[in-house]
């Protein structure tokens, strides 16, 4: 993992508001909160984050996940910042039923037209989709502001009290979630986060092309809605960066990630799964040792099966 920042902070919540327009007087940032978050050197903080620090996402109601940056990409942009043209601030909004068009929130002055100026800026765009942990609504808002270092912070990036938070978590009964990340941070840590699989082009059409091999099913568990399904690659997307023929199954959103980390595998000999020792003391999935898949394999997803086996399984 990357070492901390100058105030020794490694864990983020950050705000994410799908679908947001305007934020702070500019038009927002098309956040994907499952897989990757956006922001600019406008924005206090952007320079403290790196790869290898825990990212928790939230919509100001409640959290919505948690995971480890993998990665950090940045490029130079032009951004158009809006401003109030009696006290210069950006603390304005363009409203849908008033006139005037824009009230600023910080000297309540209205108004139909901004200052508008256009600044350079350096955009970041993060990505953590290989060990995202679905959280949505375990915490809400009030306490997630209060596991912040100061509760009264309201930028999009707050430093997080990351023992508070776990415990919050512990609390909550999400034990093999926090154990999940921990396991994810380890891979980062020891250079390996090219065996991790990411959110990618064509994630979309690969995952519509398995639903209609197999239908409404997880390879592990059996039938089960289509919202809860992802298109797992039976190897590393990263190195290949190819959707191969019989190279997928669909998976439940949580043991897919445990599947990339290793912690379920399935023996290519048997078809039956094998479940890791760090998961030792969680029924439900170790109720799946031993269990054959509910789908048919192929020839081809049995090679890819060998491959993962023999990474993440030590010979008898």
């Amino acid at each position: 993992m990357s070492g901390e920042d100058v105030a020794g902070v490694n864990s983020w919540l950050a705000l994410a508001v799908s679908g947001r327009t305007q934020h702070g007087g500019n038009d927002g940032y098309s956040d994907v909160p499952e897989a990757s978050y956006r922001w600019d050197s406008t924005v206090p903080n952007h320079g403290s984050v790196h790869v290898g620090h825990r990212i928790v996402i939230w919509n100001k109601l409640s959290v919505l996940g948690m995971s480890v940056i993998d990665s950090i990409a940045t490029q130079e942009a032009t951004k158009l910042l809006k401003k109030c043209p009696k006290c210069n601030l950006a603390g304005i909004k363009a409203r849908t039923s008033k006139q005037p068009l824009y009230k600023c929130y910080k000297c309540g002055w209205e108004f139909n037209k901004p200052f508008v100026k256009k600044v350079q800026v350096l955009q970041y765009e993060s990505h953590y989709a290989a060990g995202w942990i679905d959280l949505k609504g375990v915490l809400l808002g009030p306490q997630l502001r209060s596991l912040c270092r100061s509760s009264d912070d309201q930028h999009s990036f707050r430093p997080l009290v990351w023992p508070a938070f776990i415990k919050a978590l512990n609390d909550k009964g999400y034990r093999v979630e926090i154990d999940m990340l921990v396991k994810t941070e380890s891979l980062i840590k020891g250079g390996h986060k090219n065996r991790l699989v990411r959110v990618r082009v064509g994630q979309g059409q690969f995952r519509q092309k398995l639903l209609d091999q197999f239908g409404s099913v997880c390879a592990f568990t059996g039938k089960a809605p289509r919202e809860a399904l992802e298109a797992c690659h039976l190897y590393s997307y990263a190195k290949d960066a190819a959707h191969h023929d019989d190279g997928g199954l669909l998976i439940r959103r949580d043991l897919h990630t445990m599947f990339d980390l290793g912690m379920i595998a399935v023996n290519p000999a048997s078809k039956e799964i094998s479940i890791s020792e760090e998961l030792a003391d969680y029924a439900h999935y170790q109720d799946l040792e031993g269990t054959e898949l509910k789908v048919v394999l192929s020839k081809r997803h049995l090679k890819w099966l060998e491959k993962h086996w023999a990474e993440h399984r030590k010979p008898n």
